[in-house]
């Protein structure tokens, strides 16, 4: 057990993801400019909670702030949780808290707006269910809304509007 352990740990070690911003005219064609450092965020910029990294970024504008959402890798809990970074120019970051966390891993923090209401499905694969959540007090709080799907184990759970139908793409092994 133990020497599992020590693997996990200096497997840990070896992942550097943190989280970067380009710019361009289209998803297709991006550059890095002199104005943005890179990396915006990294383990180091979380303060709440020990982290290993971050990944998985969502942005929000909303009354002329940047609000970024993205998985923290926690190193107590050995599973992600849902940190919360803003911005007032989407080049400068500065992390604000961990905002959504359960006994289980979660990541990739779908942010969407609906009916004037912010809501998120992060991935919930751990579980094998897409979790529908409601921002009770945007964008700091959010309250468990209802599982949309259960049985499987889906990732990256991406919601969409489409002429008058929802649309959801998720990967399921």
């Amino acid at each position: 057990f133990e020497l599992c352990r020590e693997e996990k740990a200096i497997e840990r070690e070896k992942i550097n993801i943190s989280i970067g911003i380009y710019v361009g005219k289209n998803p297709f064609y991006l550059y890095e400019t002199r104005e943005i450092v890179n990396p915006v965020l990294t383990a180091a910029s979380v303060k709440d909670v020990d982290a290993d990294f971050v990944a998985d970024p969502f942005m929000v504008f909303e009354n002329e702030i940047w609000y970024m959402f993205f998985e923290v890798m926690n190193k107590k809990t050995a599973h992600g949780d849902i940190g919360l970074a803003t911005s007032v120019d989407g080049i400068k970051w500065e992390y604000q808290k961990i905002i959504l966390d359960e006994p289980f891993h979660l990541s990739y923090p779908h942010v969407f707006l609906a009916e004037n209401g912010y809501y998120m499905i992060p991935e919930c694969n751990e579980k094998k269910t897409i979790r529908l959540y409601k921002a009770t007090n945007f964008p700091f709080e959010w309250e468990f809304e209802s599982t949309l799907l259960d049985g499987l184990n889906f990732t990256d759970s991406t919601i969409f509007t489409y002429g008058t139908k929802w649309w959801l793409f998720t990967e399921t092994d």
